[in-house]
């Protein structure tokens, strides 16, 4: 059974002709595209204006999971296991300069992280070859140094995020006024 507002993962191309199948049986690729209200009244009742709007009150859109993995929300600021938390962005600020809703940030579901790399340093130390003492041009270490241990300059933010495979995300959209078969999948 389906759930309006529900996504999941399926392993197979954009371009099979199942795709048609599936938005028979009220299934969209989220490809971040904008809906009209008055066509997905349930589904915007569930995911309102988080994943953005062109023109809130008459359009929404869905959510835009291209090119990106998922992470679990954190739905309470107290309980995070999120060390950037209060970096995560709206999932399309672009909304905004055309007035526009961006979507929600910060805790709410659709908020939005860029990649990062984990801040951290690489310890060194070391002589020359033939003697003398290194010059690392990407650390503190500066000609005459001691030989000593070293590390090069920190670079990076909280976390590294991981590699990810490609998969096609859809969200079950019951389209108003349209039959629905529910049990589908």
């Amino acid at each position: 059974m389906a759930i309006i507002g529900e996504v999941r993962s399926i392993a197979f191309d954009s371009d099979s002709g199942f795709l048609n199948t599936l938005k028979k049986h009220g299934w969209l690729v989220c490809d971040g595209r904008s809906l009209k209200v008055s066509e997905y009244e349930q589904l915007h009742k569930r995911i309102g204006d988080g994943w953005g709007a062109k023109n809130p009150t008459v359009t929404f859109c869905i959510p835009d999971l291209r090119g990106s993995f998922l992470r679990g929300a954190t739905l309470s600021a107290g309980k995070t296991k999120d060390p950037e938390l209060a970096h995560r962005a709206p999932p399309r600020p672009e909304l905004v300069s055309t007035g526009g809703t961006p979507g929600g940030g910060g805790i709410h579901v659709g908020s939005f992280q860029s990649h990062d790399l984990r801040s951290h340093a690489h310890p060194f130390s070391g002589k020359k070859a033939g003697g003398g003492t290194p010059h690392f041009p990407h650390s503190s270490v500066g000609p005459g140094a001691a030989d000593a241990p070293h590390n090069t300059s920190v670079t990076g933010g909280s976390e590294t995020r991981p590699l990810n495979h490609s998969v096609l995300f859809i969200i079950f959209a019951g389209k108003k006024n349209t039959e629905i078969d529910e049990n589908f999948f």
